[in-house]
């Protein structure tokens, strides 16, 4: 049986060629970002910049090999995640130039959300993951999107810096995590957003 929707092109708004975007996908801004949604063409640097030694040992979910085909996937498995589990992942972009410097997000997960971020490592020393954490979670609070949850490995103590600027506190909890970039396992600090 067909959906009784109507299909799209048959639409006024398509006519008048207005574009629906979905609230879920709509962009984040703070004083010098734009944390927009990641596209298709942004695996040319995602897969990269990602890869970096000291990018992605700080991480869990990046391989130490990220070509832009597996970079390509990745977005299209998180565009899928934002639409059925509500997950919002987002290219951190400078304002004035528009220019990519990382990526910042949050996963839902059975306790609430988990906030995750990397930047390009000529965006480090900049400010650039204080804002953007603190633009996530200011949106996150907003939408009732909480607890939200972080952790930073062990040697990362810089992230736990970011993360203790932004309202962060430790709860005391450690755990083992692999991490794709190191292709083993490493301890991990908790954190959670007070409030």
């Amino acid at each position: 049986m067909r959906d009784m929707q109507p299909d799209p092109e048959e639409t006024p708004e398509h006519e008048a060629g207005a574009v629906n975007t979905p609230a879920t996908f709509a962009d984040i801004r703070t004083e010098r970002l734009v944390l927009r949604p990641l596209k298709i063409e942004d695996a040319a640097w995602v897969g990269p910049e990602s890869a970096r030694p000291d990018v992605c040992r700080m991480t869990s979910r990046v391989p130490a090999q990220n070509p832009p085909l597996f970079a390509e996937a990745f977005i299209l498995i998180l565009r899928a995640r934002e639409q059925v589990m509500g997950d919002r992942v987002r290219a951190i972009c400078e304002a004035e130039t528009g220019s990519a410097v990382g990526v910042i997000g949050l996963n839902k997960h059975e306790a609430g959300w988990e906030l995750g971020y990397w930047l390009m490592l000529a965006a480090w020393g900049q400010g650039y993951a204080t804002e953007a954490a603190q633009g996530m979670c200011d949106w996150a609070t907003e939408h009732a999107l909480t607890p939200v949850t972080a952790g930073h490995y062990d040697d990362n103590p810089a992230s736990g810096r970011v993360l203790e600027k932004i309202g962060f506190a430790y709860t005391g909890e450690t755990l083992d995590a692999f991490s794709f970039g190191r292709m083993a396992k490493g301890r991990v600090r908790q954190m959670t957003m007070a409030g």
